[in-house]
């Protein structure tokens, strides 16, 4: 793979990867008020 072509596929799944970490983020986030108030707890 020319190395031009294997720097926008890096960019390409680097770009997907951060958009689907803060879709998850951003879901559990608007989801945090349908988890109980005692298991919301982290330590």
């Amino acid at each position: 793979m020319p190395e031009a072509a294997r720097m926008w596929v890096e960019i390409s799944f680097n770009l997907a990867y951060l958009a689907v970490i803060w879709g998850l983020v951003i879901a559990m986030r608007r989801h945090r008020s349908m988890v109980a108030s005692a298991d919301r707890q982290t330590g």
